[in-house]
Parts: C-alpha cells; sequence; structure tokens
C-alpha cells in the first residue's frame, strides 16, 4: 500500500457501535466519532484527500443468522439493510454532535422515506463533492443486494470511485481482531496472523478465511485493491492512516 494514501474508504464494523451498558448504542457512537474526528483533523498532513465509511449492522441484524434461524431471505436482508441505515444515523449524528462536517448517503438501490429526515442517494460523484468540501462520507444500506455484505460494499464503492478519481485509493476494515489468522483466534491461542494474504488464496481457500466475503476478495482482485484489516480497538485510525509501511494488521493484496 503507498506511503501517501489520497482516499480511504472504511468498513466500520457495526460490531463496534454496541455497548451494553445503558445509552450503549450512543456512548459507542461517540467513541467511534471521537476516532473518526481525530482522524478527520490530521487529513490533509496524512495526505488524505477524503474519507468515505461505510457502516455494517452486527450489532443489530446479521442476514445469514436470521436465515439460519428461519427467517425468510428477503426479511432477513431487508432487516441488515436497515440495521445499517440506524447505524448511520446514530455515527452522523455523533459526528456532528464532534463538529465533524458529514455527508450521509444511501445506496442507489434504496429509499428512505421520512418526512422529517431525508438521505440522499449514492453517486461517486456526490462522494467525491463533499471529500472535496472537506466533509466525512457515510455511506448506509450496503449495495441494497440480497446476500452480500458491507464488506463487498466497502470495496464496491472503493472500485466505484476510480470513475471519477485517478489518484491512490485504500480500503481499510477495522474489525475486533488484529488481521487475518490461518485460525479463529478467540478459539485458538496458538492462531498465526499473516502480515499479507493475497484476495485469491482466501477465496480460493474461503472455508478457512471467512474474514471477508467471497463477493469482497472479487472486488478487491477486480478493481486491483488492497484491503488492510485491523483491530480498531488497538490502533487509532489517525495512526493507521499515518503508517508507511503497515506492519499492523494484515494487508490483503489483489493476488
Amino acid at each position: 500500500m503507498p506511503a501517501k494514501i489520497r482516499a480511504v474508504f472504511l468498513k466500520q464494523s457495526g460490531e463496534l457501535l454496541e455497548d451494553e451498558r445503558v445509552g450503549g448504542h450512543w456512548r459507542a457512537a461517540v467513541k467511534v466519532a471521537a476516532k473518526i474526528a481525530n482522524a478527520h483533523r490530521k487529513l490533509n498532513e496524512l495526505h488524505v484527500s477524503g474519507l468515505t465509511v461505510v457502516i455494517g449492522a452486527g450489532n443489530i441484524a446479521r442476514g445469514n443468522t436470521l436465515k439460519a434461524q428461519g427467517l425468510a431471505d428477503k426479511y432477513a436482508d431487508a432487516i441488515g439493510r436497515w440495521g445499517t441505515i440506524g447505524n448511520a444515523m446514530v455515527l452522523v449524528g455523533a459526528l456532528e454532535a464532534a463538529k465533524v462536517p458529514v455527508e450521509v448517503l444511501i445506496t442507489a438501490n434504496m429509499q428512505y422515506q421520512d418526512p422529517k429526515f431525508s438521505f440522499d442517494s449514492y453517486s461517486p460523484q456526490k462522494v467525491l463533492a463533499a471529500h472535496r468540501r472537506g466533509k466525512i462520507v457515510v455511506i448506509a444500506g450496503g449495495t441494497g443486494e440480497d446476500n452480500v455484505t458491507t464488506d463487498n460494499a466497502v470495496a464496491f464503492y472503493a472500485k466505484d470511485f476510480r470513475k471519477v478519481f485517478d489518484g491512490e485509493i485504500a480500503v481499510l476494515k477495522g474489525t475486533k481482531y488484529d488481521g487475518v489468522y490461518d485460525k479463529d483466534p478467540a478459539k485458538n491461542k496458538d492462531a498465526k496472523k499473516y502480515p499479507t494474504i493475497s484476495a485469491k488464496f482466501m477465496r480460493d481457500n474461503y472455508e478457512q478465511f471467512k474474514v471477508v466475503d467471497k463477493r469482497s476478495l472479487d472486488q478487491l482482485i477486480d478493481g486491483d485493491l488492497t484491503m488492510l484489516i485491523y483491530s480498531e480497538p488497538l490502533h487509532p485510525l489517525e495512526k493507521v492512516l499515518a503508517l508507511k509501511d503497515y506492519q499492523i494488521g494484515t494487508l490483503v493484496t489483489p493476488d
């Protein structure tokens, strides 16, 4: 990954917007927003022209889990998408409270109607315009498709951004674990971390590596993109953006 990143697309884990205490959703969002705010203040010195956040919904619902429990596919997938909208609202609210300029967009495949609140529909042109105005962009709704995750969405939007942007693009995935391991680190103390790994290798051995779904890996390969998977609790966003050689986490390369 280049030392000077110009545009960054961050997959924000929904699980990190979860807190069991009273008011937990808001408390967690405030913490995440503070990390983004700290990075936003340093974007120029970090050589970042703009930051786009694609929000997940693991704290609210996971389509595959609901399906396994017997819920019809069309409802399970829809609940997952709407969960990202709820998370987008609370994160944007926390960013606004932290005085961070932010613009929220929804996938062009979805609509949200509320007389008191509206989302603008996504386009790469709108993302670029918001970046140029110094705004953080938050995208809700994933890609609006069934049977795919928001990991796929962040890779899709990064690839789509190339339509309007000819600079360098980085994809980041902040999660609980600091990278990709040969087995589940939560269950195996001897799990070994990969400093780098190819998306093609992960796709070909998918049952071993389910950190990123297959569609997401295809997006990285097709878009010639790299994705850095790192621990958000361990590594503040501005520190991740400042790295030159990316010793933390795991760098997923196209091939």
